[in-house]
């Protein structure tokens, strides 16, 4: 990232009514070099995200928990619900009670922004809370970008008015008065969608907690930013801490090492598009690791960023002549291959540096089982196979079309997940599962429009103006064009040319979760 776009986008959050709370642990963000700035994942950026990633928990924290139960916001993970395992997880319990243990992943396709901007959250929560004990939810992201704007000035009011109470001549209306506004502004912040889902599981669920990556990345700083986290049932699965976490803590974060996203050295970073995120569980007596990500899609073809990708992971430098003719390997598809490579590197790490137990790899791998380089690319991790044979993404218009998502691990390590030699591992079909396709049939008929509508605006309903202005801050509702709304809930939910795989992807995902079943015994 150029210098120039890095100061341009702290400004705009600084412009926006942005502002940090302070903490005596917090990093300052001290970029001493342009060189700091070149690159997305320079320590420089890092702090930058994490700073304000971690301000937008610590807001959800404080405006939406509001103490109903516990919320962690680390430099290295965010824990939300973080203490309900202390209280509702047994093993003894789990162990009597339960024989298994599922465990998952799931492309829940950016909830939510301008192309999912009607994905039904309930369902999706419900989906995780029928068939799910530990969930990797990938393709998370923040708040939309006019969502975020909006949040941030909130931020701004609300700290303002707070220095305003502090003045001793107010007078007990006047305070009073403030105090109001400020609610008024607690309420119209927005929550990001992974926060709901989670909202819409314990609803289910009271035990169901989230432990999420401190900060979003991309393939370039211009595109959409994600995290990736973990859904889980603690009633039935308790987090744990993990050696390798432990070791990447970094020195401002004070929490337990349940989960991290790996900083690798400067040249193997680059050759990540998105990092992948780990987190350790126990359920019984099992105790396993999963490493999640979404692999990326697109490669670059600039000589030098191909470079960039291809030296830290296979250890050339160019594409031509580094790859067998019908390996699989292909321009177009050659950094997925490096990101897969780099994750069983680390992964043997893990396991042989720091005694990491039962590492299990689920991800969107934008790769096919069926290609020939598996059986090369897998020698870095000695043993390990890949599960799922189903397609799991979805087009459009075709229905299934590609086997993307799929589980990796080495059964003779991870012996729970494997019964009578054969792992229990497969997709869960939107259009085949009665449950999903009677509710999605039964709520987005064309003549259902009104309730849809309804349904969506009712998140902006109550976002009242906070009455005053501070500086330059003023708090308005969140407007949102009914008008154009309606058209586009036409268009992609209720138009009958469009197919039912139209519909599911717009209400569900692009992709279906891959789902494995293991014993906690």
């Amino acid at each position: 990232m150029r210098a120039g776009l890095f100061v341009s986008s702290f400004s705009l959050l600084l412009t926006l009514g942005f502002t940090f709370h302070t903490y005596a642990s917090q990093p300052t963000l001290d970029c001493k070099t342009k060189a700091d700035e070149d690159f997305d994942k320079s320590e420089c950026r890092v702090k930058y995200y994490n700073q304000t990633f971690r301000q937008q928990c610590l807001s959800l924290d404080e405006y939406v928990v509001d103490g109903d139960y516990k919320v962690e916001c680390n430099w290295n993970y965010h824990h939300y619900n973080s203490s309900a395992f202390k209280y509702r997880y047994r093993k003894k319990i789990v162990l009597k009670k339960n024989k298994d243990v599922r465990i998952g992943g799931f492309n829940i396709l950016h909830p939510v922004n301008g192309k999912t901007r009607f994905k039904d959250m309930e369902l999706v929560a419900e989906i995780i809370d029928r068939d799910f004990d530990v969930l990797a939810g990938i393709e998370l992201i923040p708040v939309p970008k006019e969502e975020f704007k909006h949040n941030n000035k909130i931020d701004g009011y609300i700290n303002e008015q707070r220095k305003l109470l502090k003045d001793s001549s107010l007078t007990s209306s006047e305070k009073e008065e403030i105090n109001e506004n400020i609610q008024k502004a607690i309420n119209s912040y927005l929550k990001p969608g992974y926060f709901r889902i989670l909202e819409h599981l314990r609803e289910r669920d009271p035990s169901w907690s989230l432990i999420i990556s401190s900060r979003a990345e991309s393939a370039k700083p211009s595109d959409q930013k994600e995290f990736t986290g973990f859904y889980y049932r603690a009633e039935k699965v308790r987090p744990m801490k993990n050696k390798f976490c432990a070791a990447e803590r970094i020195k401002y974060n004070k929490g337990v090492e349940y989960g991290c996203t790996p900083w690798f050295n400067k040249d193997i970073n680059k050759a990540f598009s998105r990092r992948p995120f780990i987190a350790s569980f126990e359920s019984g007596n099992f105790e396993f690791t999963v490493i999640a990500a979404h692999i990326v899609f697109s490669s670059p073809k600039n000589e030098k960023l191909m470079a960039n990708i291809l030296r830290p992971s296979f250890g050339v430098s160019k594409y031509e002549g580094s790859f067998p003719r019908g390996s699989g390997v292909t321009k177009g598809n050659y950094a997925r291959w490096a990101e897969v490579k780099l994750t069983l590197d680390l992964m043997t790490k893990m396991k042989n540096r720091y005694q990491v137990k039962n590492l299990i790899y689920v991800a969107d791998f934008n790769i096919e089982k069926k290609m020939k380089y598996w059986e090369e690319v897998l020698k870095s991790y000695p043993g390990a196979q890949v599960y799922v044979d189903a397609k799991t993404s979805i087009d459009q218009n075709k229905g299934y079309s590609s086997n993307y998502d799929h589980f990796i691990f080495n059964p003779a390590e991870v012996t729970n997940c494997e019964k009578n030699g054969k792992v229990d591992a497969d997709r869960i079909d939107f259009f085949e599962t009665k449950y999903i396709w009677d509710y999605v049939e039964d709520n987005y008929y064309i003549g259902n429009g009104d309730w849809i509508m309804d349904r969506f605006m009712s998140r902006f309903k109550d976002k009242v103006e906070a009455h005053g202005r501070v500086g330059s801050l003023k708090i308005r509702p969140f407007r949102v064009d009914e008008e154009k709304i309606k058209t586009r809930l036409e268009q992609q939910l209720l138009d009958p040319s469009k197919t039912n795989f139209n519909l599911g992807i717009k209400v569900i995902s692009d992709h279906v979760p891959v789902k494995m079943t293991c014993s906690n015994r």
